[in-house]
């Protein structure tokens, strides 16, 4: 016999398949959610994955997630618009520094349909439950769907990877105020802006804004000049963007960002340096804190001439604040109000402070809960319940990687390790990593079950080659020398860039990192543009797919 006659010399219980060749084997991937990280995940997967079955179930009849949800006067990013962008497909035409939720969802739809990423979503469906099935070491997935007319349709779906990516901000929170359900007038969260309640409506009425977060530093300024009376009512001390909200960009800007893709570039990357170099802001007691902090002093003082204003406002900010905000709250129509509301009655609401005042409409900007409880129960192995698991303050890998919890990633979980910098950045470096994930899960899993045996390694000089290519950790018994904190080595937060002058700490921002179909789609100059357009689970091509 040859030694070469593998008919004779593999083990029979090892498959007759290719090393590292996702023909091998096709697996189902379900994602739940279509915002901004179900469309990252979407794109990623179709670009890099190979033979994958991909679905995505969004309760919402379209994508976008809770720039299609939130619609109330202002709403806007939170971050420069520039670094509110895919780094495949950077956005040349946005109008404004932070840019309006129709801005944001006008954008993702654009990449949805450059990438056809609609072809492997379906809409008006909600996922209820999801439960791992040891047997056949599936996700088994529940799902309702709102058909045509309302009427209501339960099915099943199964998977060999969820990942979960909903969102936090699409739940309101509502306030817990006693008498809530008394008050006669018009009573409005602003993740639920009624569509008829306009500059209109807004005109000779007396309003009432609860909460001093985003959502109310958004709306105020944008309603007090119609309204006849506003009482701006904080339980905290405000929280106040240090961003330019006032800032266009011309169509000059947007003609020259189109022209040259490295200006482009350039202008994310001055950005996003900017919030990745921030770190040693907090740190109390750092220099660079203690600086700003002077800093704000002096132009929160020539600002604000109300002492008592000023004193309570807690600024959290750059060297510009938010000066639609600041102007609109010193107007005479506006009354702050520092003590909580307590209660609604059928025609106001009665501060802590005794007293009361008649409104015609109450807006709660009171956020989300944006709490680390799944939306719908998520059953893993031996019966454990995430939200359980959550709720008992377990250990999240990197935040997104849970135990017990097989072939998942969990978008939005506890902890994640991320304080300040780069919000796409992020979602970025997790899309890749669970696409990773994915690719291992398909290439190796039945490799891994398989392939042991006792007799001499056998294979050919090329195959030994591509297994020696990357260590494979997992076959290892890793033991840190710091026996308490496994992740003593990450430090305190920083990287070799933060150490180093004029180091680039926006690296992964390039345009060869440019997609060359969305560059060709929205009229880049693409000859800086070298990133790859094909993709590897077929072609971009195909319709939305809705139940």
């Amino acid at each position: 016999m040859s030694a070469f006659d593998i008919r004779t010399s593999i083990h029979p219980n090892i498959p007759d398949v290719t090393l590292n060749d996702a023909s091998n084997r096709r697996i189902k991937v379900l994602c739940v959610g279509a915002g901004v990280n179900g469309i990252n995940n979407t794109y990623k997967i179709q670009k890099q994955c190979e033979n994958i079955d991909l679905v995505v179930y969004e309760k919402n009849s379209d994508i976008g997630g809770t720039w299609l949800d939130n619609r109330y006067p202002g709403c806007a990013c939170d971050v420069p618009s520039h670094t509110y962008a895919f780094h495949f497909a950077p956005n040349p035409f946005w109008p404004k520094f932070l840019s309006g939720a129709l801005d944001i969802w006008t954008y993702l739809n654009k990449v949805c349909q450059v990438f056809k990423l609609r072809k492997y979503m379906k809409f008006d469906c909600e996922v209820t439950q999801a439960c791992w099935d040891d047997t056949s070491s599936r996700w088994v997935v529940d799902v309702k769907r709102v058909l045509p007319g309302g009427a209501q349709q339960e099915f099943q779906d199964t998977c060999d990877f969820f990942i979960y990516a909903p969102g936090l901000l699409n739940k309101p929170q509502w306030p817990r105020i006693e008498g809530i359900d008394t008050f006669k007038g018009r009573l409005i969260h602003t993740a639920r802006w009624p569509s008829s309640y306009q500059k209109k409506q807004w005109k000779n009425d007396k309003v009432a804004i609860t909460g001093s977060g985003a959502s109310s530093i958004q709306v105020v300024p944008n309603i007090q000049p119609y309204v006849s009376q506003l009482h701006a009512v904080w339980f905290s001390a405000g929280l106040v963007p240090g961003f330019p909200q006032e800032h266009n960009y011309s169509p000059d800007d947007i003609k020259s960002f189109r022209k040259d893709p490295q200006r482009l570039v350039d202008h994310q990357k001055l950005m996003e340096q900017g919030m990745n170099d921030g770190w040693s802001l907090f740190f109390r007691g750092h220099e660079t804190q203690n600086a700003a902090k002077r800093m704000l002093a002096d132009r929160m003082k020539e600002m604000i001439k109300d002492p008592k204003l000023l004193e309570v406002l807690c600024w959290m900010s750059s060297d510009n604040t938010s000066d639609p905000y600041v102007r609109a709250i010193q107007e005479p129509n506006v009354n702050v109000h520092f003590a909580p509301v307590v209660k609604l009655t059928p025609t106001g609401l009665m501060g802590g402070d005794g007293s009361h005042e008649e409104v015609d409409t109450v807006i709660c900007a009171t956020g989300f809960d944006a709490s680390f409880t799944p939306r719908f129960p998520v059953i893993g192995r031996g019966g454990l319940s995430l939200a359980e698991k959550l709720g008992n303050n377990s250990v999240v890998y990197f935040g997104f990687i849970i135990l017990e919890m097989p072939n998942v990633v969990m978008y939005g979980g506890p902890g994640p390790p991320v304080q300040n910098g780069s919000l796409m950045g992020v979602f970025d470096a997790m899309s890749n990593y669970a696409t990773q994930m994915i690719q291992k899960l398909q290439l190796e899993n039945e490799l891994i079950k398989q392939t042991v045996f006792a007799d001499n390694y056998r294979s050919c000089g090329l195959h030994y080659m591509e297994m020696l290519s990357e260590i494979r950790w997992e076959d290892y018994g890793i033991e840190y020398r710091d026996k308490k904190n496994m992740f003593a080595f990450i430090g305190t937060g920083y990287v070799r860039q933060h150490r180093k002058a004029n180091a680039d700490l926006a690296w992964y921002l390039t345009p060869e990192g440019i997609d060359t179909l969305w560059a060709k789609e929205i009229g880049l100059n693409d000859e800086e543009c070298k990133g790859n357009s094909e993709t590897a689970n077929g072609e971009i091509k195909g319709e939305p797919r809705r139940c």
